[in-house]
């Protein structure tokens, strides 16, 4: 099947050289994205509330995470998402999840599809 990525970040692709497959973020609200993500095979996010409607539409999510702290308590310990169907990563100690090394993102990312094809097996 034919791969479409739907970037829901207008600001970075204006910094980058997208392939022809990847469409920009056509929707003007939240439900519009909302109706997008119940349509996706899978999700890949930052910590936003992209993550939070995937799990609720019980999605497969690749989930990206910095290592904040909030009153003593890590962010991503806290917020991260409560789903079987999701593998997060986090960035290291104060660094934004740009820096999350591509190698690290490609084995979460075949985790979750062994994840998923074990699941339905």
């Amino acid at each position: 099947p034919e791969t479409d990525i739907v970037l829901l970040q207008a600001r970075v692709a204006e910094q980058l050289q997208l392939p022809d497959y990847v469409r920009l973020n056509p929707f003007q609200s939240l439900m519009e994205a909302v109706a997008l993500i119940e349509q996706a095979d899978v999700v890949v996010s930052p910590d936003t509330s992209i993550v939070h409607i995937a799990v609720a539409l019980n999605k497969p999510l690749l989930a990206l995470y910095r290592q904040d702290v909030f009153y003593g308590f890590r962010g991503h310990q806290v917020w991260l998402p409560d789903s079987e169907r999701a593998v997060t990563l986090c960035a290291q100690s104060g660094l934004p999840v740009s820096s999350i090394d591509l190698g690290q993102i490609e084995a979460a990312w075949n985790q979750l599809a062994e994840q998923e094809l074990s699941s339905s097996a």
